[in-house]
């Protein structure tokens, strides 16, 4: 019985012991963090999330005063058309500056301010000053009151960051498939590798029963019949061994490409984790209930609903007409200094102010209706879009929770399966000990026992990855805290 025993899970590894091959050890959670950090398709979603960053600060920019700054000096010889004065050619000199501030204001508006100065000499006798300083200092406002006003100006900066939201969510659902993606390798890698020690450990025991059974043969007890019988056992338990070491490579040779691994000299990875069996089964209301939080699926409906219906909003604005509220005030200022010049225009005495209104209506406006008309229908098929999402993520839990106790089952029924077929073997062998057995009941055993051993694997790999999918659609595959920044990962890919 203690050999049929040592067919138990990770009394397998044994057989792989044995061969002098330089293996990694590697663990499920070391897997998955170097994955996150070196996969190469989640490298190029982090570039996606890099560019909706950029589209944002791009989209604030509206807003970010402008400083102007402006000199200018000239100089100019005119012919005298003046009796009074004796020079036959004037020469009339200027220099100006100026400096101005402008401001796009949240409402849709435009605030600017001004400060300009000039100075102007001239040969003129007949001026009764040849040089003379202007000072100006003006304010000016432009405020549009129906299209582009008030919540409308904000609307392309929204709409950005429902784009950057997106990206981010996004971002979360490629890394929960890169999880999903490393996890099911790993799982396969586990079942290769486990494949791999049955088959080892059955060839094993069938060359022992050969060279039983031909002790047996050589003192007379048994037929050459029956130590053909096994000789074929053995054969097959070979040919299984041989596709299960091909089998295993080809595992291992996939995950270390998801981990970014240079697959043209793999590692020999050797999985350290077993799979797990939960102690208690889903909640299938708390799963739901973590869904409608967290299911990237469902949060990427949400914000497409949200989109369709701010960008109504918008084109609605972009229908109204355009009605503009105008206002200035000035102060100026006039000296022989520039200091007399800048006292005047301090002292508020020469002022001036504007006010004013312009509207813009158009006649038909048939595009602008079609537009909105347009959104209003893109709105109402992204909110259909968003009620089927829910009901779908309804099916998905319900269907998640289902598959994990259907697996969870199945791995009982597999436990108890290859108990009974190791049990059915040792008897069988006891039995052609005593003479009153059969070596082809002995092969069928055998060849039983293992057909047990893969389905328990089977079982206990679709359990776990039942288990990895009720995570993600429950939306806690991964901690917020786990999530990585994909600034660092995009910066590991732009090097």
């Amino acid at each position: 019985m203690m050999w049929a025993a040592s067919l138990v899970w990770w009394g397998l590894g044994t057989a792989l012991a044995a061969e002098e091959v330089e293996s990694e050890p590697i663990s499920l959670p070391q897997a998955i963090e170097e994955a996150l950090q070196t996969n190469l398709e989640l490298r190029q979603r982090a570039i996606d999330v890099g560019l909706a960053e950029t589209g944002l600060t791009r989209a604030r920019s509206r807003w970010d005063p402008t400083l102007g700054l402006s000199a200018s000096t000239s100089t100019s010889n005119q012919p005298n058309n003046n009796l009074f004065v004796g020079e036959e050619v004037l020469s009339i000199s200027s220099g100006r500056w100026s400096a101005s501030l402008s401001q796009s204001l949240p409402t849709g508006g435009q605030l600017s301010a001004a400060w300009f100065e000039s100075r102007t000499t001239s040969t003129d006798e007949t001026l009764i000053n040849p040089t003379t300083v202007s000072n100006g200092a003006n304010l000016s406002l432009a405020q549009p009151l129906l299209r582009g006003g008030g919540p409308a100006a904000l609307w392309d900066l929204r709409r950005t960051r429902l784009g950057l939201t997106r990206a981010q969510i996004g971002w979360r659902a490629s890394v929960e498939q890169a999880i999903l993606d490393v996890s099911a390798a790993y799982w396969r890698l586990v079942a290769a590798d486990q494949r791999q020690a049955l088959a080892v450990q059955s060839r094993a025991i069938a060359a022992e029963s050969v060279s039983d059974m031909e002790d047996r043969y050589d003192a007379g007890f048994v037929g050459s019949g029956d130590v053909l019988q096994m000789r074929r056992a053995f054969g097959a338990a070979r040919l299984s061994e041989v596709g299960a070491e091909a089998a295993r490579q080809q595992a291992n040779n996939a995950l270390c490409r998801l981990l970014g691994r240079d697959v043209r000299t793999p590692p020999h990875l050797t999985p350290s984790d077993a799979p797990l069996v939960p102690e208690s089964l889903p909640d299938e209301a708390a799963i739901l209930t973590s869904a409608m939080a967290n299911n990237a699926g469902y949060l990427q409906a949400t914000l497409d609903r949200s989109t369709a219906e701010l960008a109504v909003k918008g084109l609605r604005n972009q229908a109204l007409p355009d009605l503009a509220l105008n206002g200035d005030v000035g102060l100026s200022g006039l000296g022989n200094t520039a200091a007399e010049a800048r006292r005047t225009t301090t002292s508020g005495e020469f002022n001036a102010w504007s006010v004013g209104a312009s509207v813009s209506v158009p006649l038909l406006g048939r595009a602008a209706r079609a537009n909105v008309r347009q959104a209003r229908m893109d709105a109402e098929t992204a909110r259909l879009a968003f009620e089927a999402a829910e009901q779908d993520l309804v099916l998905r839990v319900q269907d998640a929770v289902r598959a994990v106790q259907r697996d969870r089952l199945q791995v009982e029924l597999a436990t108890e399966t290859e108990r009974v077929a190791a049990l059915a073997l040792e008897a069988d062998r006891e039995l052609l000990t005593e003479g009153r057995g059969s070596s082809r009941n002995v092969a069928q055993s055998l060849e039983l026992l293992q057909q047990a051993g893969v389905a328990l694997l089977e079982s206990q790999i679709g359990l776990q990855r039942s288990l990895l999918e009720l995570k993600r659609v429950a939306g806690t595959l991964i901690a917020p805290a786990d999530l990585p920044e994909p600034d660092q990962v995009r910066s590991a890919a732009l090097q």
